[in-house]
């Protein structure tokens, strides 16, 4: 039986060589020779950013579509001004790189795959991909920002480091490995602020790539712990026939061991509803649980609720709203949690 905790806490809405990519577990510098700085920019600036992209994307529960956005020619190292900075969390550090082409589309396979010293040696972090099963972090068609050539793209840097200062993160240029004949445009070494992971006696650390995103998205993925949450929902039996209101969400730790909640994620809503006409409305919404400065801990087989903000739905319908007596279908999702769906009767 979980216990579950009893505050319930409110939540605001809110023609080249082909890429080599390194594989699962292996060491992201197996070489000791110093590597070029082909530097993105001329001084390690801290990034303007917002907490937003520090946060850890939400699934998609329903595809966007749109036409495919402009094609610009492929950015090289020279044609891009970019910068890193990473901020501490749990189990590690977790990265922003903000990346901005000059008349040119970003061609970004995997993110970043290593960190580079002062001197421009690779340090040895093992690289690893996300391994994001259930609700897969993701932004809605990031292939915009990436065209328009500016987008953010994170990174999480977890374990234990006690070696040399992390001056630089390794970008590779060019298309998805997955096409015939991928063409590589170089590499991208963009310049890091911020802090390392904590040392605990001895380095063991990886680096994981996150997600693309426009700016001030969230572009983190969910740390390998959370696979032991699992959320449910919890509506009123009727609702508003243009907004749910009264939602609450439980997170609930299913392990034996404390989970913590870094970084702070974003959440997926999508609200079913039918029209006078009969017609099906989905609508995709977005918001954030809380970020409190110590990040919230859900106790071994307890449980946390959250009040969630009333959501307008069915705007678009014949009648501007759900029909009467029908049923809205509500589903909640965070990355690397399974979904949780709830109905209401519309009246």
């Amino acid at each position: 039986m979980l216990a579950v905790t009893s505050l319930i806490v409110a939540l605001s809405g809110c023609g080249g060589a082909s890429i080599q990519q390194p594989r699962p577990g292996e060491l992201a510098a197996p070489n000791t020779k110093a590597t070029p700085l082909a530097a993105a920019t001329d001084a390690a600036a801290v990034p303007n950013l917002s907490d937003s992209p520090f946060m850890v994307a939400a699934p998609i529960l329903n595809a966007p579509s749109g036409p495919a956005p402009g094609v610009q020619p492929p950015c090289r190292a020279k044609d891009i001004r970019a910068t890193a900075v990473t901020r501490a969390t749990a189990d590690g550090v977790v990265g922003v790189v903000d990346l901005q082409g000059h008349e040119c589309s970003l061609r970004i396979p995997r993110g970043p795959t290593a960190l580079l010293a002062v001197d421009g040696r690779r340090l040895p972090v093992r690289w690893q991909p996300d391994r994001t099963q259930v609700n897969p972090p993701r932004n809605g068609r990031p292939d915009i920002s990436l065209a328009a050539g500016h987008a953010l793209w994170g990174f999480s840097w977890r374990g234990s480091w006690c070696g040399p200062h992390a001056a630089r993160v390794v970008i590779p240029l060019g298309e998805e490995p997955t096409q015939p004949s991928p063409q590589s445009y170089g590499q991208l070494t963009v310049p890091l602020a911020g802090p390392a992971p904590s040392c605990r006696g001895h380095s063991d650390s990886m680096l994981v790539p996150g997600v693309p995103g426009a700016p001030d998205q969230p572009v983190l993925t969910p740390p390998p712990t959370w696979a032991g949450l699992r959320t449910t929902l919890k509506l009123p039996a009727t609702t508003d026939r243009r907004q749910v209101k009264d939602m609450v969400m439980t997170l609930h730790n299913t392990t034996n061991q404390p989970i913590v909640l870094s970084p702070c994620p974003k959440y997926a809503l999508a609200i079913g509803s039918s029209d006078s006409s009969g017609a099906v409305e989905v609508d995709s919404l977005y918001g954030a649980l809380p970020c409190p400065a110590k990040p919230e801990v859900i106790p071994a087989h307890a449980a946390q609720r959250y009040a969630l903000p009333g959501r307008d739905y069915g705007q678009s319908g014949v009648g501007g709203g759900a029909s009467a007596g029908t049923l809205v279908t509500v589903q909640f999702a965070i990355a690397g949690l399974p979904t949780a769906t709830a109905t209401a009767r519309a009246e």
